[in-house]
C-alpha cells in the first residue's frame, strides 16, 4: 500500500500561522480561541482521513505541543 503524498509546505504554512498567533496571545483566554479555531480547521481537514487512520497527523501532534508551550509562557508571567 502506497502512502499519499501530503502537501507539507501547506501545512507548514498552518503551522507557522498557528505558532504567530499563538505568540501574539497574551492571556490564556486567547490562546484558547487560537486553538479553538485551529481545532475547528484541523476537523474540516481531517475528516477525510478518519476512515484510512485513528492516529494523530504529525500536523496535529506538533500543533498540540506548540499550543501547551504557549499555556506553560503565559502561567509562569
Amino acid at each position: 500500500m502506497g502512502r499519499k503524498l501530503t502537501h507539507s509546505s501547506k501545512k507548514n504554512e498552518i503551522l507557522e500561522r498557528l505558532e504567530l498567533a499563538l505568540e501574539n496571545c497574551k492571556t490564556s483566554e486567547e490562546v484558547n480561541a487560537v486553538k479553538r479555531d485551529f481545532d475547528e480547521y484541523q476537523q474540516l481537514n481531517q475528516h477525510r482521513f478518519k476512515i484510512w487512520s485513528k492516529t494523530k497527523t504529525r500536523s496535529a501532534t506538533v500543533s498540540e505541543e506548540m499550543i501547551e508551550k504557549r499555556e506553560e509562557q503565559l502561567k509562569l508571567r
